[in-house]
Order: C-alpha cells, then structure tokens, then sequence
C-alpha cells in the first residue's frame, strides 16, 4: 500500500480482495515471463505466490486481511526477517492454476521496491532422485540464462528447500523461483 490513505479507505478484507484480484493478471505475466525465456512451467504446480511490501505496517496491515482468508500455517525468520505463510480458506484461481498459500515476508533492509504488491511466484519442481539444480538443467537443457541458487536457512525446518530464482531483467516485481518441495511440505517438516 504505497499510498497509506488507501490504507484509511479499505479495510484489510477489501484491500485483500483488491489485491488478490490482480494475482491472476501477475500469475499470467509469470507464466508470459517464463516463456519468453524457454521456461514451459504448465504441467509445474504453484503452490505459493509472494508479496513484498517496503513498510512494516503495510505488512501487519495485510496479516489481518490474510487472517480472515486464512491460517497463516509458518512464521519464521528466514535469512534475518520473519516471513509468514498463509494457506488460503479458498486458493487464488489463476489460469489453470490453484494455488494454495500466499509469502508475506517483512521487508528486507537491503532491498529498496518500486511498488508493493505481487513480486514472485514459485513452482514445485519435484524429484527426488535428483538436486533440484540438476533436475532444473535436465528439464530444461536449452536454457542459457542467469539464475541464482538460494538456500534459506530458516531454524527448525528439517527439510532443505533450495531455491532457483530468475528475476525479469527489468520488472523489479516480477520474480520466477522454482524449489522440489512445497511450501506446506517444507513447514510440515519443522521439529
């Protein structure tokens, strides 16, 4: 909510449900994104998709909207700042696709956001009998692009979830991030 006198307007329900009316259009430009790049993602599950808002009370503002669409099933601090994980009473339908639960992670300190809004979305890339990098290059082995590895380290989770992340090389709030668990897997899988 880049502008807090939305914030004045809306309760947390109708923001919510401004917001997540975009998530198909954001989901659409992903997949759009994913292509481009010689990513086919359909037959992939999205079992998440992620916010990112630069102000703190944005966030706590947004958890209460969430908390009457949802169970927010993980708050963990993750790499240094607390993320929450709500799976939602009815999944967002975009496409195809159902998905089942939303990241609302704080704001970073390092990261400076254009806008606040939809920023990422993850796609399950199972397979057990390999890594998950090895298994990205074996799925798509014309792909030539950037894309960085990360492992967050998040206490308690016995389940590693290493991530790989592709950014839009110009859309700041336009993220691809494939990981061979989901979400709910990974937060079931805490001690």
């Amino acid at each position: 909510m880049a502008d807090t006198k939305t914030e004045e307007k809306l309760s947390p329900d109708n923001y919510w449900q401004q917001l997540r009316s975009k998530a198909p259009l954001f989901v659409e430009s992903a997949i759009g994104f994913a292509n481009e790049i010689g990513l086919n993602v359909s037959d992939l599950k999205i079992d998440h998709i992620g916010l990112r808002y630069s102000k703190p009370e944005d966030v706590d503002f947004l958890k209460k909207a969430l908390d009457l669409s949802g169970t927010n099933i993980s708050t963990a601090v993750v790499n240094g700042r607390p993320i929450s994980i709500y799976k939602l009473i009815k999944p967002i339908e975009a496409g195809n696709y159902q998905i089942p639960c939303v990241e609302l992670p704080f704001p970073a300190k390092e990261h400076n956001y254009p806008e606040d809004g939809w920023e990422h979305v993850e796609f399950v890339l199972p397979n057990p009998n390999m890594g998950l990098e090895e298994n990205f290059k074996a799925r798509y082995p014309n792909f030539k692009g950037d894309y960085k590895i990360d492992e967050p380290k998040v206490e308690g989770e016995q389940l590693p979830n290493p991530t790989i992340i592709l950014k839009h090389p110009t859309n700041k709030m336009l993220t691809l991030k494939f990981h061979g668990n989901s979400i709910e897997e990974v937060v079931r899988s805490k001690s």
